[in-house]
């Protein structure tokens, strides 16, 4: 029986992986997501990297738009409520124009203003493929760093690791 793979036999390797500096405009990781959309393999989150070119988190979708919420709604009162969200209408909470003033606005910020978590997980190359599935279960992220010696080699991300679950199950048997 072949040996399983591991994280570095799915993992994109980062030269193919979209980064952006920490002290960049979001508008200019917003113009680089929106390339990596456009390609085959789509990246939906950005590196994050200081000027080392170390690792400071990842940007996502889920980032940027979270960066467009209304303040003035109160989290805990929100929060599990959906019938609050169907009943309010009230056009004082969600005003016209809002959405085109806030996405200017957030453009201008940086990178560091509105990237999530600090805390980075990562996961070695060769740990194991059930070893990155509970890291991303256990952390609900769809996407993970992977370093070898301490330094980002690439991105493994929860498609690729779909994928694989494909190859194996529509593998010819004894194949």
């Amino acid at each position: 029986m072949p040996s399983e793979k591991k994280v570095k036999d799915l993992m994109i390797p980062i030269t193919e992986y979209s980064t952006v500096p920490v002290d960049a405009l979001v508008q200019d990781a917003i113009k680089m997501l929106m390339g990596a959309l456009n390609q085959s393999g789509a990246h939906r989150s950005v590196v994050v990297v200081d000027e080392q070119g170390d690792v400071m988190g990842i940007l996502t979708l889920r980032d940027l738009i979270k960066a467009l919420e209304p303040r003035s709604l109160d989290p805990d009162a929100v929060r599990g409520s959906i019938s609050w969200l169907v009943e309010n209408t009230d056009p004082g909470v969600y005003p016209e124009g809002q959405f085109t003033q806030r996405s200017k606005l957030e453009a201008k910020k940086t990178v560091r203003e509105v990237m999530g978590k600090l805390y980075l997980i990562t996961i070695g190359d060769e740990a194991p493929l059930l070893k990155a599935v509970h890291i991303m279960l256990q952390n609900n992220v769809g996407s993970l760093p992977v370093l070898r010696d301490g330094k980002l080699v690439g991105m493994i991300r929860i498609s690729e690791i779909f994928q694989e679950i494909g190859n194996i199950i529509c593998a010819p048997e004894g194949g």
